[in-house]
């Protein structure tokens, strides 16, 4: 994107909080990091552009920026938290402009991504810590294109309900057709795959491994589902029991609520499909 120091520099960080490794792991400042630091602190701030980290993730991942290469209490960390097809729409628009409002985006959108280094849209990723992540991507066969593309994460949605609402108590998901039964007749919301490029990649994955999605469609349809988007609005129906079932959500979601609300651990359920599930393994420039 427009400012390569800050593109290497919360790479490295997000890298080691959320794809596996401690910030303990990666203690060592690279001669890299040495060289951008300086640049950073006469920069001043960074913009980090993304469908997944809640404020909650922000808040304590731009302290932990900040003081792992002692940029000072003037720097400025921001998180920027939009869908899926969103970020890929605000992003494709300013590498056409030649304008960048952000610094780096990170989305699970590997054909955008591929496109974009053909373009030339990214700058490299000086990365002395990505040797220490390529062997686990690759054997997971995710997409990665160093030094313009690293792929820190990934995630999976999954079945999630409320064991507490009335007609839920013994309710349990194996199979994607369970979320479908007519017992769940206005219980039921839809994800809406036009707006999320995680969701669309989901649905055609389990098309891929066979499952008939044009009879589960049918079924959902008379479930009488409401159609919702993002992830956090629609955990707090399942939790209000508006809608107790969700068929693609985040566990995620479910662990940022229990930390506010402890006894949701009892009730919040979920689960995964027989069927198989796909990995949303999330890109990064």
């Amino acid at each position: 994107m427009r400012k390569e120091l800050f593109v290497f520099g919360v790479a490295v960080l997000a890298a080691a909080c959320v794809a596996g490794a401690s910030l303990a792991d990666a203690a060592m400042i690279t001669e890299q990091e040495k060289k951008l630091i300086r640049a950073a602190k006469k920069e001043g701030g960074v913009v980090i552009l993304n469908p997944l980290f809640s404020d909650r993730t922000s808040k304590k991942m731009g302290p932990a920026f900040i003081k792992r290469y002692g940029l000072g209490d003037g720097f400025k960390f921001r998180n920027v938290r939009k869908g899926t097809g969103s970020t890929v729409a605000q992003v494709r628009q300013e590498i056409k402009a030649g304008k960048f409002t952000v610094d780096i985006h990170l989305v699970s959108a590997p054909g955008f991504f591929h496109a974009a280094v053909k373009r030339g849209a990214f700058l490299k990723l000086d990365s002395g810590q990505w040797k220490g992540l390529v062997k686990v991507v690759e054997k997971a066969g995710q997409y990665h294109n160093y030094p313009y593309i690293v792929t820190p994460l990934a995630y999976s949605f999954q079945p999630v309900w409320n064991s507490s609402c009335p007609g839920m108590k013994d309710f349990k998901v194996t199979s994607l057709f369970d979320v479908v039964h007519p017992s769940l007749t206005g219980k039921t919301i839809v994800t809406d795959i036009t707006k999320s490029f995680t969701t669309t990649n989901t649905v055609i994955g389990l098309t891929e491994a066979g499952v008939n999605m044009s009879d589960f469609w049918q079924k959902m349809k008379a479930t009488k589902p409401i159609v919702m988007f993002r992830t956090e609005p629609r955990i707090q129906t399942v939790i209000n029991c508006e809608r107790p079932v969700d068929m693609f959500n985040l566990t995620g979601r479910i662990y940022q609520n229990v930390l506010k609300k402890p006894s949701l651990a009892k009730i919040i359920k979920a689960s995964h499909f027989k069927e198989g599930r796909s990995c949303s393994a999330t890109r990064r420039a």
